[in-house]
């Protein structure tokens, strides 16, 4: 654990794991690397798990942000910040596969 803290006038908390800037979002690495398609469902595959942990603990808000999405050097999937979701509108699963939706958009070949 680096770091925690609360964004009173966003009413948010976050907290921060480890430094993951430095990898490539999962959307950068998608687009450069040439995977095939058992490779990009894993990914997706592990944001299901990750959804079904972090609802429990109401922080699916850290899986619907693009940017939070990172690629470690050996190909983990890793998360920069953990969020949480909003009380008076928690995210919903259809807005999960939307951010697939957007992360594999350009892969269509």
């Amino acid at each position: 654990l680096l770091d925690g803290w609360e964004d009173e006038e966003n009413n948010q908390e976050f907290v921060i794991i480890s430094n993951n800037r430095h990898c490539q979002t999962l959307e950068e690495y998608l687009k450069i690397n040439s995977l095939e398609i058992s490779q990009v469902l894993s990914y997706l595959q592990k944001m299901t798990k990750l959804w079904k942990s972090f609802s429990k603990i109401e922080c699916c808000e850290t899986l619907l942000r693009v940017n939070n999405l990172r690629v470690a050097e050996d190909g983990t999937l890793i998360l920069d910040k953990i969020y949480l979701d909003p009380h008076n509108n928690p995210p919903s699963l259809r807005q999960l596969v939307e951010v697939w939706a957007y992360l594999i958009e350009d892969l269509k070949g």
